[in-house]
């Protein structure tokens, strides 16, 4: 259930952000999908946490995926988080969030500037930018979370496999333009991260 809620909201949590469009996009949605899964499933990320939301029949309709680290105070880092579109602005992610705030005194997470007014409600602050995103903190953590390389997730069978039949289904003309198209809004949206952060850091 987590994982078909990471498949409907792929544009947003993917740091690049590709358009459901582009001629490539269900190999950029399973590489994120497996990145996801590894969070979830790997015996060797002891400090990945799972938190979801679910309706009273038991259906998950959110979920908020994070990692601890004990420092002189338990850190938090939040990865990855997602409320099916039906069940949005019924403060579900809310809830979650509070369950976080009550977890650990200090946050970090990394988000699209468009909710950072979301995040500031909770506490967080803003502190840098990272690539297309914003880094906010509640307190300050500092601790090192583990981080799956993306090059590491382009190697798996099951990603390669993705990208291998959508190209195969695919114009290369069509492919490229839509290459270009996302790397310049790419481009943009670091610019804009940059100047954001600049007046609001």
């Amino acid at each position: 259930a987590v994982l078909d809620l990471v498949e409907e909201n792929v544009t947003a949590l993917s740091m690049s952000s590709p358009p459901i469009t582009h001629p490539l996009f269900d190999g950029y949605k399973t590489m994120l999908v497996e990145e996801v899964r590894i969070y979830m499933t790997r015996r060797d990320l002891p400090q990945i946490e799972l938190l979801t939301a679910s309706t009273d029949d038991g259906r998950i309709v959110g979920f908020l995926l994070f990692a601890l680290v004990q420092n002189d105070v338990q850190e938090c880092n939040i990865y990855y988080s997602a409320v099916q579109k039906k069940y949005r602005r019924q403060s579900i992610m809310n809830n979650m969030m509070q369950v976080i705030l009550g977890i650990s005194p200090s946050i970090g997470l990394s988000c699209d500037i468009v909710m950072v007014p979301i995040y500031k409600r909770f506490g967080f602050r803003v502190v840098t930018g990272r690539e297309t995103q914003v880094v906010m903190f509640i307190g300050n953590p500092t601790g090192i979370t583990p981080v799956i390389d993306p090059t590491d997730l382009g190697k798996l069978e099951v990603v390669d496999t993705a990208f291998s039949r959508a190209i195969q289904r695919s114009n290369m003309n069509d492919i490229r333009r839509a290459d270009r198209t996302m790397k310049a809004d790419l481009m943009a949206r670091k610019v804009k991260v940059r100047n954001f952060v600049k007046v609001n850091g």
